[in-house]
């Protein structure tokens, strides 16, 4: 982590036992030790300091601990920015009752949970069991190419399933029509089944020299997932699925060269 973020961790690490954890974005910073350049002079409208935030909620959903960012608050609306439902609560859209809900959800995960000291040199036993698992764990499911889906919207169709899941289930990846940056996922993952809920969501591929198509998280019987997507190096006809979803350990995974190739819906 930046030593911007490792900064912030330790602030809202030591806060969570509090019997309010909850911090302003502008107590946040005045909170802060002095940090040498490009980290100083920091303010609580700072794209610096969400982008920090963003680097600490992803750090902390890496070593499977809830985020941390859930205690950082806008003073008068007395909830997070838009930012932090954008990035790890995307499946709320702009339904504000929704975001509350997985707010608070998250919120009382994190206070009930004790945080290492540094997320950098070392973290819990049940974060590292965890992230045991993710890396030794086999493909989590198979896409195709939406050829005859039922909505226009939809791009892809297959099984996934979750960590300690039951079997797999149909699922439908559908465009993200609140989707408005890069900064917000630009596929939900979907049930398919008649009223279907997110269940998950993916980002496009940013890394030229990484053969990862799509990255995101699954959240499925309870557990979060983070995911990346492949092409299937197998795919020799339209019988063949077309895409793996494989556990990955991050936000955006660095693979091996040469693991698989590229992939284009043309």
């Amino acid at each position: 982590m930046s030593p911007l973020s490792e900064a912030i961790y330790h602030v809202l690490a030591q806060r969570v036992s509090l019997e309010n954890p909850l911090i302003s974005y502008q107590v946040l910073v005045k909170s802060l030790p002095p940090l040498d350049p490009p980290y100083d002079n920091i303010t609580r409208n700072d794209d610096r300091l969400f982008r920090a935030l963003g680097e600490v909620g992803r750090v902390c959903r890496d070593h499977g601990l809830p985020t941390l960012t859930a205690l950082v608050i806008r003073s008068i609306e007395h909830s997070p920015g838009s930012g932090y439902y954008h990035m790890f609560h995307p499946e709320t859209g702009d339904d504000t009752v929704k975001q509350r809900e997985a707010w608070e959800s998250e919120l009382e995960k994190a206070r009930s949970t004790k945080y290492p000291q540094s997320l950098v040199h070392g973290s819990t036993d049940t974060s590292d069991t965890h992230s045991d698992e993710r890396q030794g764990s086999g493909p989590l499911g198979h896409l195709r190419v939406a050829d005859s889906a039922s909505r226009a919207t939809i791009v892809f169709t297959g099984q996934l399933t979750g960590p300690r899941c039951p079997p797999s289930g149909d699922v439908e990846i559908e465009r993200n029509a609140n989707a408005l940056s890069p900064k917000q996922p630009a596929f939900v993952v979907v049930e398919a089944s008649p009223g279907g809920k997110p269940i998950g969501h993916l980002f496009i591929g940013t890394i030229p020299s990484s053969p990862v198509l799509y990255f995101g998280s699954l959240n499925h019987c309870g557990t979060e997932q983070w995911i990346s997507v492949f092409y299937n190096r197998a795919l020799r006809d339209r019988s063949d699925h077309h895409l793996t979803v494989m556990p990955s350990t991050s936000a955006q995974p660095h693979t091996r060269p040469g693991d698989d190739e590229a992939f284009k819906l043309s």
